[in-house]
């Protein structure tokens, strides 16, 4: 229920790869029940991560198992949190111009939140592909003539 989100005034609507939703089934079909037996959930448990009887598992130990399997998989340190900042940043290495797609990905209020995190990447981002830009129609400029233009 969007009240036990962060959000909790509105829904976050999202449309998932293919790739993802089939290993969202995969799970839901094969795992989610084992777990669910693991546990004692109940049969009716309507949540993706069930805890024992009703309940949803503690977004606590989610954060912790996807923070170790990172480690243990790849060795690296990332949370939900940093994986949040990944997204945002590849949407914005893309197009420094999408500052507002990713405040409303985000789920922030206000676009200022979403400025004051990544405004200053966007602005070395927007540099660098200036830069490219420049460096590309410079070549092509001064580029050397070929053997048939002779």
């Amino acid at each position: 229920p969007r009240a036990e989100t962060k959000t909790g005034d509105r829904d976050i609507a999202a449309e998932l790869p293919v790739g993802v939703s089939r290993r969202i089934r995969i799970y839901a079909e094969k795992i989610r029940p084992q777990l669910m037996a693991a546990v004692g959930s109940d049969a009716n448990n309507p949540y993706l991560f069930p805890a024992g009887g009703p309940k949803a598992r503690s977004g606590t130990l989610v954060l912790k198992n996807v923070s170790d399997r990172a480690w243990k998989h790849g060795g690296i340190r990332l949370d939900c949190h940093v994986f949040r900042h990944i997204a945002a940043k590849i949407v914005l290495d893309q197009d420094p111009s999408a500052i507002s797609l990713v405040s409303q990905i985000l789920g922030h209020k206000s676009i200022k939140t979403t400025m004051a995190y990544y405004a200053k990447i966007n602005d070395v981002v927007s540099q660098r592909l200036y830069h490219d830009a420049l460096a590309s129609k410079i070549r092509s400029v001064f580029k050397s003539p070929t053997t048939d233009d002779e």
